[in-house]
């Protein structure tokens, strides 16, 4: 079997066509008959297209950055993050001033990760780290869930989850949380992050249903300019989605409303 998530091929620009043939000519580049997860899309700043992609074989788990000169008509491997227990998953491409961020979680064991920042100055062919969470810090793994980063005028605002809430099992524990780093400071440096506290379901006012837990939530800005979050919310009724402020003074997330 040879699958990818095609919806991230919604990332790029239209001119591509979202074509079975983009499609088809990654796939063949990434492996044959073999499963490929966790995908990300982005621009370089050069213009080129790449991909962080997961797979399993030849070595396992191995993550990886795929680079296309010719609109995604051919594409070659540039960069690996390694293989093995400790993978990478949840990746989100940004970029800021020329210069190309992802965000990774980085298992350190099956349950715990850190919550990783990349940075490269070559179009995605090398890159530098810096841990923002620890997984020890929180006692859970947090996951970036493939959602976009909010760029403002005057920060890099980054919704994420993570599993430290009650439940024993997946989506159960999923709690959504919000970080924040002044657009002039430097976002390689940990100590120029902020951090919310995580929100969890069951909430009275939000959790009327037999829902499962908050997932990947979006940064955006209300018309207002209030900062909020767009999560995904697993429900016995089907997906849902959670609209939640940021309170950034007191670095607490709030829950607004629920739909459809």
């Amino acid at each position: 079997m040879k699958t990818f998530a095609t919806l991230a091929l919604l990332a790029l620009p239209a001119t591509v066509g979202q074509s079975a043939d983009f499609k088809d000519s990654l796939l063949s580049t990434v492996v044959e008959e073999e499963l490929v997860d966790t995908p990300a899309i982005a621009v370089a700043p050069n213009g080129n297209f790449l991909v962080y992609a997961r797979r399993h074989k030849p070595l396992p788990n191995e993550g990886m950055i795929l680079e296309s000169a010719d609109m995604g008509k051919t594409w070659q491997k540039i960069h690996s993050f390694g293989s093995g227990p400790k993978a990478h998953y949840g990746p989100s491409f940004f970029t800021l001033d020329d210069e190309l961020y992802l965000f990774l979680l980085c298992y350190n064991t099956p349950d715990t990760g850190d919550l990783a920042l990349f940075k490269s100055r070559d179009n995605g062919h090398t890159w530098t780290k810096t841990i923002l969470v620890r997984g020890e810090d929180g006692g859970k793994r947090s996951t970036t869930g493939n959602g976009p980063i909010l760029v403002t005028p005057d920060r890099v605002v980054f919704g994420f989850s993570d599993w430290g809430g009650k439940g024993s099992s997946f989506p159960k524990p999923g709690r959504i949380a919000c970080g924040w780093c002044p657009r002039d400071k430097d976002l390689m440096d940990a100590r120029n992050w902020s951090w919310t506290e995580p929100l969890q379901i069951p909430d009275p006012n939000s959790a009327p249903h037999d829902e499962g837990g908050w997932l990947e939530p979006n940064p955006i800005l209300a018309p207002n300019g209030d900062l909020m979050l767009l999560a995904r919310v697993d429900s016995s009724e089907g997906e849902l989605g959670a609209i939640a402020r940021v309170d950034m003074e007191n670095k607490k997330v709030m829950f607004e409303d629920r739909f459809p």
